[in-house]
């Protein structure tokens, strides 16, 4: 019979060859990207737009579609997601950050006399092939954006994938 120490070494090992050979990313594979909007002032926004964040700075896996404003999750598991909406004078906009077109964590950008920056954090769980994104929700008449403080990211904070093997003692 082996001994725990070696069961559990197997056990280990089995763990990391059945991840590096799933179908797929591997956990040690990373999920992260970063963009920004191009141009400093971004006009015409309207109620329910996706904004779109056009200059990637990370995207791996290319995760992120920089030409529609989507993430879609490549791995099963536990994500992070940051959004920052910046303002022009006197302005203010609600935005909501989406999976698969339902709200899960809100934004609000704006004051009344100065820029306003607004930003907000969620974690959320995700499978394989769900959409995330940022839209507008409301917002004041003539609303500007400064793309180049107006980002989303977002990272795989850990893999749920059903990849683990039980092993009898």
């Amino acid at each position: 019979k082996n001994s725990p120490n070696e069961r559990l070494r197997h056990v280990e090992m089995t763990k990391r060859s059945t991840l590096s050979s799933s179908a797929g990313p591997s956990t040690t594979s990373p999920v992260a990207f970063y963009a920004v909007m191009n141009g400093n002032d971004i006009a015409n926004i309207h109620n329910s737009q996706v904004l779109v964040y056009d200059n990637t700075h990370v995207n791996s896996l290319n995760a992120y579609n920089k030409h529609n404003g989507k993430f879609t999750a490549p791995v099963k598991g536990i994500y992070v997601f940051f959004a920052n909406v910046l303002t022009f004078l006197g302005k203010k906009l609600e935005a909501l950050i989406v999976r698969n077109g339902v709200n899960f964590c809100n934004i609000y950008a704006g004051d009344g006399t100065g820029y306003g920056s607004g930003s907000n954090m969620a974690v959320v769980a995700l499978e394989v092939g769900d959409v995330v994104w940022v839209k507008v929700h409301v917002h004041d008449p003539g609303v500007h954006l400064d793309g180049p403080w107006t980002s989303f990211s977002g990272f795989l904070l850990y893999d749920t994938s059903e990849h683990w093997i039980h092993v009898e003692p």
